[in-house]
């Protein structure tokens, strides 16, 4: 009996750690485009519409960011969590966020497009039709 009890976490820190790898697998393969050729990819994000839904305490959201590195700042993020010092939280309610992060396409005003989750920079580039 006292080694399902000493086992159940060790299963539970690998799944941690599995996890944990993946993320940061993800973030070191895309770290492969330059600054540069990120913030113009970035740039034509926000140029097409494209607005980032995000929390500060979202793990999923900072890892998204860190894809960008440097480039983040040409992205229009939309901080939701209502703690934090630049909360938009209005807009979020407004908009029915209720994942982050959320990528969503606004033209005129009008949602065209939503995405919920993390997204490869490659996949982002194929929904937003930006090159990277």
């Amino acid at each position: 009996m006292n080694h399902k009890i000493i086992i159940a976490p060790w299963i539970i820190y690998l799944a941690f750690l599995f996890i944990c790898s993946q993320v940061s697998g993800n973030t070191s393969r895309n770290s492969k485009v330059s600054q540069e050729r990120l913030a113009e990819f970035a740039k034509c994000i926000t140029e097409k519409g494209w607005a980032m839904y995000s929390s500060f305490t979202c793990s999923a959201c900072r890892a998204q960011q860190k894809l960008f590195g440097q480039a983040t700042d040409h992205l229009k993020i939309i901080e939701c969590n209502p703690h934090a010092p630049d909360t938009q939280v209005d807009i979020c309610l407004k908009k029915k966020i209720r994942f982050t992060p959320t990528w969503l396409l606004e033209k005129n005003g009008l949602e065209v497009e939503r995405f919920k989750g993390y997204k490869e920079l490659e996949a982002l580039a194929h929904l937003t039709g930006c090159s990277l």
